[in-house]
């Protein structure tokens, strides 16, 4: 009843204002639809699909869904069962937002961060220059820092994943090479990993 799901859609919502990755899996098709299941970042979960087999697989599934940012719905066998179509779940997914580290507080840099911003990234400016890298500079940016990129990346390149991009403007060996060689060794090194640098029209994809 609703008094069941209460408790589900209070820390789906909460999790979404907080903006902790979060899922709301939902039987759309089978016996007990409307049931909910909810799975944060951390593994949490709360509430129930309808058998302990089931709830495991389509919180394994969510789990990956929240790393790629993707929503969808989902066929099952009424124990959890991949390829089978006794069941159907849709997975609602709200996940991070994806990262934009721009490193090299540059006139490139202004546009850029513009357009992250309006494709929904979170966007970080970062230079060592205290004299560029400033809040007034680039109003739009989430967070201005000023810091060396190897210096960053080792703060947050835990954090980062397939879904963010790190893009190197500075124009000076000296910042390059440091940011491209700490975002090469992070575990954000991927198939998706971007790299752009504007001197002498190199690009690493």
């Amino acid at each position: 009843g609703t008094r069941l799901v209460k408790p589900i859609y209070e820390r789906f919502r909460d999790s979404i204002r907080s903006e902790i990755p979060v899922a709301l899996a939902t039987l759309i098709e089978g016996p007990r639809i409307g049931s909910k299941l909810l799975v944060d970042e951390s593994g949490f979960s709360l509430g129930s699909l309808g058998g302990i087999n089931l709830d495991r697989v389509v919180k394994r599934d969510a789990l990956a869904m929240l790393d790629a940012g993707t929503s969808e719905v989902r066929h099952y066998g009424s124990d959890g069962e991949a390829r089978q179509h006794d069941l159907s779940v849709f997975i609602e997914c709200h996940a991070r937002r994806p990262h934009l580290v721009i490193f090299g507080a540059v006139d490139f840099t202004r546009a850029l961060a513009s357009q992250g911003k309006l494709l929904g990234f979170r966007v970080t400016v970062c230079d060592a220059r205290e004299v560029f890298a400033t809040r007034r500079r680039f109003p739009m940016a989430d967070e201005v820092v000023v810091d060396w990129p190897d210096r960053l990346l080792d703060r947050i390149g835990a954090e980062l994943g397939p879904r963010d991009a790190v893009c190197v403007l500075t124009h000076d060996a000296k910042f390059d090479v440091p940011a491209i060689i700490s975002s090469l060794r992070s575990k954000f090194n991927s198939p998706s990993l971007s790299i752009c640098l504007t001197k002498e029209d190199i690009f690493l994809e």
